[in-house]
């Protein structure tokens, strides 16, 4: 945490939308992707299960691993963890689902 994220966090704005894009930061089989979250669709599903919107091929990944979502009314996006093998944050591993979700800001690191 740090005083930026409290302060956007306690503002109160309502989006539309937002677009989501993942740049890989290695070279291997990961690609560039883009997503537009709304209030119609607002999540974005990391895994290997072909029905996610972001499928992973990593004996690591889980079938279902990680949700990013908006929260449209709040004015943020969220990441959860749903994995067994953990997702971490700029180093730091994500609770698991069942405790919380987590703020995300342009720039951060997802492993």
């Amino acid at each position: 945490a740090n005083e930026e994220k409290v302060r956007r966090l306690l503002r109160k704005r309502n989006l539309h939308s937002v677009m989501c894009r993942l740049s890989p930061m290695t070279v291997n089989q990961l690609t560039l992707v883009e997503k537009q979250l709304s209030a119609k669709e607002p999540n974005l599903r990391i895994g290997k299960d072909k029905n996610n919107e972001v499928v992973i091929m990593d004996p690591v990944l889980s079938r279902q691993h990680c949700l990013i979502t908006l929260d449209a009314p709040k004015g943020a996006v969220y990441i959860a963890d749903l994995s067994t093998n953990g997702t971490f944050l700029n180093g730091t591993r994500l609770p698991s689902k069942k405790l919380g979700k987590v703020f995300l800001s342009h720039g951060d690191e997802i492993l």
